[in-house]
């Protein structure tokens, strides 16, 4: 079980913490009532399927790790491996299904 520590301010915004750091698994670190949510991961702007922020205006930011990437970067990110001293680069499908085959 996972235990937060939640923050409810008077505007209604919820700030959702754990060991101290924004963080929350499967919703928005930060609510605010009237604007955009924010995912976080131990402290980080971070979501591995999805916007990091969504504004209210539907406008969209993607971010993992802290980092902004592009839609792209993170929707459909690409894996590189290397198969006997040849480096090639996979969808991350292709790398799901490879990682199945190996278990």
């Amino acid at each position: 079980m996972i235990t937060y520590t939640v923050e409810v301010y008077s505007d209604g915004t919820e700030k959702w913490f754990k060991n101290s750091k924004l963080h929350r698994e499967n919703g928005p670190a930060i609510v605010y009532p009237y604007g955009p949510e924010e995912y976080y991961h131990f402290g980080k702007l971070h979501r591995e399927n999805g916007p990091a922020i969504i504004y209210p205006d539907g406008t969209e930011a993607y971010f993992q790790n802290g980092k902004r990437l592009s839609k792209e970067e993170v929707m459909n990110p690409k894996h590189t491996i290397s198969i006997d001293g040849k480096t090639i680069e996979i969808s991350h499908e292709s790398f799901i299904a490879l990682k199945e085959t190996l278990k």
